[in-house]
C-alpha cells in the first residue's frame, strides 16, 4: 500500500486543501483498485495486477503532468494571499510604532516592559510561522511578499520596530542563564548589549528572514512541474523556533527584575568622605604594624575583602566580586581593601573604603580612604554629581591664588571645607617623608570670565600632592561643553 500512496500523491500537488486532496487521493485509490480486481479476474496475482493497473492509470508522462498541473491551477495560490502576507510584517511594525513599544532613538527612555517584550516575541513568532506555512503550501508570491516586506522595514532603519523587544529581552535572557547557571559576571553585559542588540539585531533578523523568503520562493517555482518531496523538519523547526521566541517573552520578567535588583555593597550616590571615615583614618598611625592596624579596623566593624568573600553564598560572592571589578581602583594592587560588614545590604549612611599597603616586614607604609560612587574620571577616581551648589568661582579664584609650598591645613580649607567634597585621600611614607594626596570634587557655577562661553553649571576636580605637610603639586579641572575638552590648570 505504500507502493499506492506515493504513486497517487504523485499526481497531487501540495497546494490543494487537505479535505480536497483526500477526496481526490480516495477517488483515485478506488479507480486504480477497481482495475487490479479485473486484472485478478484475468489471472494476474494481486502485486502484479496493481501494479498494472498503476501502470496503465499513469503510463503516459503528459497525462500525469496534465492531471497534476490542471489541479495546481485548480488550488494555485490567489492574489489575496500575498498581500496579506506582505502586509502583516508591516502591520506588526506600526502597530509597535502606535503603541510606543520600545522606540530604539535618541530619546529612548529605558528598558521595554515584560508585555512588550512578549507582544515582540509573539510577531517574531508569527511572522516564522507564516514563510513556513507559504513554503509548506508552495505560496511563492506570498513567500516574495514577506521578502519584500522585511526589505522595506530595513529601509526605514529607525522604524525597525517589531522584533526590537524580542531582541532585547533574548540578550538579556541569555545573560540571565549565564549568570545564574555558570562562573561567568554577566552584569556588565546585561547593561550594555541589550541596548546594542536591539538596534542591530532586527536588521539582521528581518534581512535573514527576507533572504529566506526569496529562497524558498525560488525553489518552489523549481519544484513547480516535478515531483515534490515531503519538507521534512520545516514544520518542526518553525515550531520550536516560535517556542524559543514565546519563552524568551515569558522569562524576560524574571532577568530584567534580577538585574534591576542586582544587589549593590556601595552607595553610588554617595559623594564624600564621612567625618567617622576620616577620624578612623587618623587613628591609623604610619609605620604602625599590620595586625594592629587590621585589629583596629576589626573593632571598628571592618573587615577584609578575603574574610568578607568567605562568608558570602555563591550568588552574592559574584555579585560582590562585580561591585568590587566596578571601583577600578587606580592604585597598585599592594593595598588591602577593608569596608564595614553593614555595607552588605545597601547600606546609605557610610560609603569609606579604607586601603592598607605594608612591606615585607609587616609595617603599614600607606594608607588611604575613599568613597565607592559611580562614575568614573580619567584619574580612576569614582564620583557622584553633588546634590549641593558651590561657588566654584570662588573655588577657581582659589586655586589662582595658591602657590606650591603652601600648608596643606590652609589649602584643604579652601577646597574641602568651603567649596568641595573630598573623594578620596592616600598616605605614605617614602625614604622617610610622609606623602600625602586628596582628590576633591565642587560643582556649582563657572567663573565670570567664563559664562561667554558656557551659562551652564560643571563640574570641578582638584587634585592636590603634598610632602611634609607642604603643597607640592596641584591640578584644576573641569569639562567645557561648548569646546568639549577637559581644560587643566597645574601648579607644580
Amino acid at each position: 500500500m505504500t507502493d499506492i500512496r506515493d504513486f497517487i500523491n504523485s499526481f497531487l500537488p501540495d497546494n490543494i486543501p487537505k479535505k480536497k486532496r483526500q477526496q481526490l487521493y480516495d477517488e483515485m485509490e478506488c479507480h486504480i483498485l477497481d482495475r487490479a480486481d479485473f486484472y485478478k479476474e484475468i489471472g494476474y496475482d494481486g502485486e502484479t495486477a496493481l501494479r498494472k493497473s498503476m501502470e496503465c492509470f499513469g503510463e503516459e508522462k503528459e497525462m500525469k503532468e496534465s492531471i497534476r498541473n490542471e489541479l495546481s491551477d485548480l488550488y494555485r495560490e490567489k492574489l489575496y494571499y500575498a498581500v496579506i502576507a506582505g502586509l502583516i510584517p508591516v502591520i506588526f511594525n506600526f502597530i509597535c510604532v502606535f503603541t510606543g513599544g520600545f522606540i530604539h532613538t535618541a530619546d529612548y527612555a529605558g528598558a521595554p516592559s515584560a508585555e512588550t517584550v512578549f507582544m515582540s516575541s509573539l510577531y517574531v513568532s508569527f511572522v516564522i510561522l507564516q514563510i513556513a506555512f507559504c513554503r509548506k503550501k508552495g505560496y511563492r508570491k506570498s513567500l516574495i511578499a514577506t521578502g519584500i516586506s522585511n526589505i522595506l522595514i530595513i529601509c526605514t532603519l529607525i522604524f525597525v520596530f517589531y522584533p526590537q523587544g524580542a531582541f532585547y529581552g533574548l540578550v538579556l535572557n541569555i545573560s540571565y542563564l549565564l549568570e545564574r547557571l555558570t562562573p561567568l559576571i554577566m552584569k556588565n553585559a546585561a547593561d550594555d548589549l541589550p541596548n546594542y542588540f536591539s538596534y542591530y539585531g532586527p536588521i539582521i533578523f528581518l534581512a535573514g528572514t527576507a533572504l529566506v523568503s526569496f529562497n524558498f520562493a525560488k525553489k518552489v517555482k523549481k519544484e513547480a512541474c516535478a515531483e515534490k518531496r515531503p519538507l521534512r523538519g520545516l514544520t518542526a523547526l518553525a515550531l520550536i523556533l516560535c517556542c524559543v521566541c514565546l519563552l524568551n517573552g515569558a522569562v524576560y520578567s524574571s532577568s530584567r527584575e534580577y538585574f534591576r535588583e542586582y544587589r549593590t555593597w556601595f552607595d553610588k550616590q554617595n559623594d564624600t568622605v564621612t567625618e567617622e571615615a576620616l577620624t578612623v583614618f587618623g587613628s591609623i598611625p604610619l609605620g604602625c604594624a599590620y595586625g594592629d592596624a587590621e585589629a583596629y579596623l576589626g573593632y571598628l566593624g571592618y573587615v577584609n575583602t578575603e574574610d568578607y568573600i568567605s562568608g558570602l553564598s555563591r550568588e552574592e560572592q559574584k555579585m560582590f566580586r562585580h561591585n568590587l571589578s566596578e571601583m577600578n581602583f587606580f592604585f597598585s594592587d599592594d593595598y588591602e581593601i577593608f569596608f564595614k560588614e553593614k555595607d552588605k545590604y545597601h547600606s546609605r549612611d557610610d560609603n569609606g573604603l579604607f586601603f592598607i599597603r605594608t612591606d615585607e616586614k609587616g609595617t603599614v607604609t600607606g594608607k588611604g580612604i575613599g568613597v565607592g560612587s559611580e562614575y568614573e574620571d580619567r584619574y580612576g577616581s569614582k564620583r557622584h554629581y553633588c546634590s549641593e551648589s558651590y561657588d566654584t568661582s570662588k573655588c577657581e579664584k582659589d586655586f589662582i591664588s595658591t602657590e606650591k609650598g603652601d600648608n596643606k591645613d590652609e589649602v584643604l580649607k579652601k577646597f574641602a571645607e568651603e567649596n568641595g567634597h573630598l573623594y578620596s585621600l592616600f598616605s605614605s611614607l617614602e625614604n622617610g617623608r610622609q606623602k600625602d594626596y586628596y582628590r576633591i570634587h565642587s560643582y556649582g557655577s563657572p567663573s565670570e570670565h567664563n559664562l561667554n562661553d558656557w551659562n551652564k553649571d560643571r563640574d570641578i576636580f582638584i587634585q592636590l600632592w603634598f610632602t611634609d605637610e607642604r603643597l607640592e603639586k596641584a591640578t584644576f579641572e573641569y569639562y567645557d561643553f561648548q569646546k568639549h575638552k577637559d581644560i587643566l590648570r597645574e601648579i607644580n
